[in-house]
């Protein structure tokens, strides 16, 4: 197409405006979609691909995300807690931070001063692979996606009646679940496994539920969660232990045998 002599040609941009971010005298230079076009910023490390760049820093310690250090991922690679706190809300409207555990501790993910997360003070990830993905509306940040979890491990007991199966991994000890997700049980989805040989293999679940003594007519078999604190549970077994249904649909009580429990809680939102 001809353009007319008195009309003027304006040059269009690129498929992505670019920017320059100042950083301890360091540029962060958006190549417009380039793989591996972008600078590194000192302590970060820093992704090109189409049209999304990544700003990435590990941590070992607790850190506070600032306004202008342009950060889009937090990696936690810590084994003890450590606390993520967010930048002002205000100020940091449509951006998105993703916080990510990829290690054995702990992160507690706090908005600045009063600022809340999804009308919460903090959010946790206590587990490795946890992960949060963040994004400020202006008035607090909300959960765009999350992924938190707990899982005891398999744990050897031979006594499951009017027990407690709970955290500490010393056989037929009474103790909470300690899945320190920072949420009431309304909040969570909790599932009870057994195993015959401390296998996934070899494994059922248990539902929650009482049943009742077909004999006596009183409720004294099964298992249930119940609330002890934001980072408690307790898993209360029944007098006469624990109902199960075997593979062909037959019935059987734990009462002394010599198996496994895990227990695993996922935070829902």
């Amino acid at each position: 197409m001809s353009i007319p002599a008195n009309n003027v040609s304006i040059g269009l941009p690129t498929k992505k405006s670019h920017y320059d971010a100042l950083y301890d005298n360091a540029i962060l230079a958006d190549t417009g979609g380039t793989a591996g076009g972008a600078q590194t910023i000192p302590g970060h490390k820093t992704f090109s691909s189409g049209l999304v760049s990544v700003i990435r820093k590990t941590i070992t310690s607790s850190y506070t995300i600032l306004d202008n250090d342009y950060l889009t991922e937090i990696w936690s690679n810590a084994v003890a807690t450590q606390t993520v706190t967010l930048p002002t809300v205000l100020d940091n409207i449509e951006r998105t931070v993703l916080v990510y555990n990829i290690n054995s501790g702990r992160v507690i993910i706090d908005g600045e001063g009063a600022e809340l997360i999804q009308d919460t003070a903090t959010i946790s990830l206590p587990s490795k692979y946890d992960f949060a993905s963040l994004k400020s509306i202006g008035t607090e940040w909300v959960i765009d996606k999350i992924k938190a979890s707990y899982d005891t491990g398999w744990i050897a007991r031979s006594l499951w009646q009017n027990k407690h199966l709970g955290s500490d991994d010393t056989k037929n000890a009474d103790s909470n679940v300690t899945h320190n997700l920072n949420a009431p049980l309304s909040n969570l989805r909790v599932k009870v496994f057994i195993s015959t040989d401390g296998t996934d293999a070899n494994s059922f679940e248990v539902p929650h539920t009482d049943y009742s003594d077909q004999v006596s007519g009183t409720i004294q078999t099964g298992a249930k969660a119940s609330q002890v604190d934001n980072d408690n549970i307790e898993i209360q077994t029944g007098a006469g232990g624990i109902f199960f249904l075997g593979d062909v649909g037959t019935t059987g009580v734990l009462t002394t045998q010599d198996y496994y429990y895990k227990v695993k809680v996922w935070y829902l939102g």
